[in-house]
């Protein structure tokens, strides 16, 4: 199961719908912007048992994206990133 959006993190039951998908049966991963992967969210994603979080990118250096997103957005989905790959070890 694959939940997006919009911004799929921006849904207050988020957690509630990850943790509802039967893992024996599939598995669940969202598409996000990143913006919203922080300790706390990325710890309710893997205690619901998501199953992989997938960032967008329109590219790795943020000044040559067209348009160019919110400031800061590209170091936030990379911090969040970060905070992922932490959580699956």
């Amino acid at each position: 199961m694959v939940l997006t959006g919009g911004e799929p993190l921006l849904y207050e039951r988020i957690y509630d719908l990850v943790a509802a998908v039967d893992k024996h049966r599939s598995v669940c991963t969202i598409f996000t912007n990143g913006e919203f992967l922080l300790e706390h969210t990325v710890a309710r994603l893997k205690q619901a048992g998501i199953y992989g979080v997938f960032v967008s990118l329109d590219h790795f250096d943020p000044s040559a994206q067209h348009p160019p997103p919110a400031p800061g957005l590209a170091e936030k989905a990379y911090r969040g990133l970060r905070l992922c790959q932490d959580a699956a070890s």
